[in-house]
């Protein structure tokens, strides 16, 4: 019988129970940020094993204490391990029952322990109630648990009805059979064997207990994991993970397969700089350096470098993680490009608003200012004038008049351009006749400058082109080269064949232009422009309309000029 010494008995279960509570606290560790309610679980097993361990103490301390407080505890632990078992399946329980148990037992044990004392009583009581607080856990685990979550509580469930089926038979002993004796320790092998199989089912809870919260554990992980799996590829952003030591490529998402041009066992295994992503060097380590200082950054913007060579611009952000026991670096890049290309865009139409603008107010309202100035003074004064001066007069009302015309015809092709709104209609052209026809729109201004306008045009030379685009695209750049040429200066128009098209110059040995200013020329946010050397004005207007009309076919425009000895302006069409 010494096997089944309660003291001894009480003894171990106290020992098994802090094993158990060590237990109970790893894993509360592991799960309090996870799982609501785990701390009910650690407030359950202290109790238990304060109450094992004060009836240990029995004969050793006042009765009070080992007696009444113990049978509380242990009813307390149970109703916190119930109230922890409710969090976990998001269960409500009957809170008032439960805490009128709690008094009624301290009531009955104080009164059976202290006033009265009855073993019986006592222990018939401490059973009924037990057998009540397991009845509501084993309910909770094995009938109103959600369906999803009921293949990990079902081992819980099985322990709590053991322990209700355990305190039923207890009850069903002590009505058939009875307690002779009011001392405990002493009450029998029946209380031993009850002892040893609360040990072993406590035993068996603790381990339930921990397979329920890691399945659960790892249910939410895999799920997290999914979920992020889904998030990281669903994305439109791109996003990598790299080992912040090197670089190292860990993970990529489609969205930087896509916008990289890589395939994705090109870049995993690879770091960033062996890849040739960033196009300034140097770029990562400033990466590191703020990610050191703040553990994250926000929305900077950094070029990289495609596959393909192609170079875009992107918006990042990234954080720390630690993974694996190594620190790594998230990083999530929003492509930019095309919003800069909008912006640039948005820039020029600016600038095209602007240039139109000033056109309309300042030089279209000069030619007819002019126009306007000398009719009324003709209309005034007529009688005044002899023939020399009306013929003067009219001679400049007219040089306005076509002044006029000509900003006005540049004016609506550049704005139709614009638009889209212009016909395009390429075809087949002798470029001799096309120049000549050209030239003879710019004599009457070439004659007053005594300036000589020539074609070397070979006669048979074709071209693909659209005529009317063509036209104004050489008469923009003869009349210039007339308004900067010095009288008795000369302009030439040649062209030669190249692959696959043609080459057409306009040449003359007039002022030149300023290097600095070359690149303003066909820029129509520069607004530059320079007057002739008759102080003829000009709007900038039409070099940007070659510029769009050649690039329309297309071909390119450049400038080759010098100061003081003159320019020439070369642009290519196909053949």
């Amino acid at each position: 019988m010494e096997v089944l010494d309660l003291r001894t008995l009480y003894f171990n279960y106290t020992i098994v129970n802090i094993v158990s509570l060590f237990m109970v606290l790893i894993l509360w560790n592991q799960s309090k940020k996870r799982f609501e309610g785990t701390h009910f679980f650690v407030f359950d097993f202290v109790f238990q094993i304060i109450c094992l361990f004060l009836i240990f103490l029995r004969g050793h301390i006042p009765d009070f204490f080992s007696m009444v407080v113990p049978v509380t505890l242990s009813i307390t632990g149970t109703f916190f391990g119930l109230v922890g078992l409710a969090k976990f399946t998001g269960k409500k329980i009957n809170y008032p029952l439960n805490l009128f148990l709690i008094a009624e037992i301290f009531a009955v044990q104080f009164w059976f322990s202290i006033v009265d004392e009855n073993l019986a009583v006592r222990n018939f009581n401490f059973s009924a109630i037990f057998l009540i607080l397991s009845v509501q856990c084993a309910w909770i685990m094995l009938v109103k648990v959600p369906g999803g979550l009921k293949k990990l509580t079902v081992w819980v469930g099985m322990v709590f009805s053991l322990f209700a089926l355990v305190n039923l038979i207890r009850i069903v002993e002590y009505f058939l059979v009875g307690i002779k004796t009011n001392d405990y320790l002493n009450s029998g092998p029946f209380e031993s064997g009850v002892i040893l199989v609360y040990q072993l089912l406590f035993t068996l809870l603790t381990f339930s207990l921990i397979l329920m919260f890691n399945g659960r554990l790892n249910r939410q992980i895999s799920f997290e994991e999914e979920k992020f799996s889904k998030a990281f590829q669903i994305t439109p952003y791109a996003i990598l993970l790299t080992r912040l030591s090197d670089g190292k490529i860990y993970e990529v998402n489609d969205g930087f397969l896509s916008l990289s041009g890589y395939t994705k066992n090109e870049v995993i295994g690879k770091t960033t700089n062996e890849l040739n992503l960033y196009v300034y060097s140097g770029e990562r380590e400033r990466i590191v350096g703020l990610l050191s200082a703040e553990q994250k950054l926000k929305d900077i913007e950094i070029t990289f470098r495609k596959k393909s060579g192609e170079l875009l611009i992107g918006l990042v952000s990234a954080e720390l993680l630690d993974i694996n026991y190594e620190v790594s670096i998230l990083t999530t890049i929003y492509d930019l490009t095309q919003r800069k290309e909008l912006e640039n865009q948005l820039v020029e139409m600016n600038a095209t608003k602007d240039k139109f603008f000033s056109i309309i107010a300042h030089d279209l309202k000069t030619p007819v200012s002019n126009v306007l100035g000398f009719s009324n003074l003709l209309n005034e004064e007529l009688n005044s004038f002899d023939g020399n001066e009306i013929a003067q007069y009219v001679s400049l009302i007219n040089t306005s008049a076509r002044q006029t015309l000509n900003l006005l015809d540049n004016l609506l092709q550049w704005s139709m351009m614009q638009q889209g709104k212009i016909l395009f209609d390429p075809k087949k052209i002798i470029l001799s006749e096309l120049v000549q026809d050209v030239i003879e729109t710019v004599t009457e201004n070439s004659n007053q400058k005594h300036i000589s306008v020539t074609s070397q045009v070979h006669e048979k030379l074709i071209v693909t082109a659209d005529e009317n685009m063509l036209k104004t695209l050489l008469r923009n750049l003869l009349q210039n080269a007339v308004k900067f040429t010095n009288p008795g200066g000369k302009v030439v128009v040649s062209a030669i064949e190249i692959d696959k098209g043609i080459q057409v110059s306009v040449a003359d040995n007039g002022v030149g232009i300023e290097k600095e200013n070359l690149g303003k020329l066909f820029d129509i946010g520069s607004a530059y422009t320079t007057r002739g050397t008759n102080n003829e004005k000009g709007t900038g207007l039409g070099l940007i309309l070659c510029k769009e009309f050649v690039e329309k076919h297309g071909g390119r425009i450049w400038v080759n000029s010098t100061l003081g000895v003159g320019s020439s302006f070369t642009f290519s069409l196909p053949a």
